[in-house]
């Protein structure tokens, strides 16, 4: 709000200004993880305060039938209900609804349809967690060969998302949904590592230009190392940071895959979403494709 309000404040007439400010307060009054009987009072000030009818005074749109926005009165009541959404997308019924109802009820008898559409998500979810165990074992790779007694192996990215991520295969896809059950995620990166860079970090760092890499790598490790700490890596002083040797052999990656919990976007049944994270010098044999900076 403190960034797209200013920067459309002289671009747009000022009743527009007035019902963007409303509507983006209550949009973060509601993702709130706790509301309490003050918030709430908020939240009807702000559904008081947008007035998306100056859409329609001023010429832009015809007319208003969104259900969404009508939406918005309805708020109060059902949070007083059902307890804060605490940032829950509405799209998240869209996203479910193909694998979670219409593919099932295209398998059904139609006798007893919302039974048998329940007991088969229930058996999608256990396969998909079965799959996702034999696969950790290594019962379902015979490439990754049998793993020692007692010991489990770290799980691959399927071979689709590993080529994907090495620029093989012609389709570009930018994020997916996963199937299985909820997980901690995971971020995996290629098969190889990119040719024609040094393999230690002074040579590494000279060759990119980059004289701060040792620092930011330290600044990094101390994030790792401290997940619970108030402050950044960044913002520390760089003694309380580890200590790493310039002989470090460091191998490049042009991209990688992350892999984490997110109901609301595009998401399996367990609610797990793929993303592609690509920072190439040349992709696909044309321009620069960095997805970060």
């Amino acid at each position: 709000m403190k960034v797209f309000l200013p920067a459309i404040a002289r671009l747009v007439p000022e009743g527009m200004l007035h019902a963007i400010s409303a509507f983006l307060n209550f949009c973060y009054l509601v993702r709130r993880s706790q509301i309490d009987k003050d918030v709430l009072d908020q939240i009807d000030n702000a559904v008081s305060r947008f007035h998306h009818q100056i859409f329609i005074e001023l010429g832009i749109w015809d007319n208003f039938l969104l259900p969404r926005q009508h939406a918005l009165v309805h708020y109060r009541l059902m949070i007083q209900m059902s307890g804060a959404p605490n940032g829950l997308c509405s799209s998240i019924t869209k996203s479910k609804h193909i694998k979670a109802v219409k593919q099932p009820w295209r398998q059904l008898s139609r006798n007893h349809p919302l039974g048998e559409m329940l007991l088969t998500n229930q058996r999608i979810n256990k396969m998909a967690a079965t799959h996702i165990d034999f696969e950790s074992w290594g019962m379902l790779n015979s490439t990754q060969g049998n793993p020692l007694p007692g010991r489990r192996p770290i799980p691959q990215v399927h071979s689709d998302a590993q080529e994907l991520a090495e620029g093989v295969v012609v389709e570009e896809v930018d994020a997916e949904d996963v199937e299985g059950v909820t997980s901690e995620g995971d971020v995996c990166l290629p098969r190889h590592a990119a040719r024609g860079y040094p393999k230690t970090l002074a040579h590494l760092s000279q060759h990119l230009g980059l004289p701060q890499l040792e620092e930011h790598i330290r600044c990094f490790l101390y994030d790792q190392e401290n997940p619970n700490s108030d402050v950044f890596g960044m913002d520390v002083e760089l003694d309380a940071c580890p200590l790493i040797s310039w002989t470090l052999c460091i191998n490049v990656y042009h991209s990688a895959s992350a892999l984490y919990h997110a109901p609301s976007d595009l998401s399996g049944m367990g609610g797990m979403h793929r993303e592609y994270i690509r920072a190439a010098p040349s992709w696909k044999r044309g321009d620069a494709h960095h997805d970060c900076v």
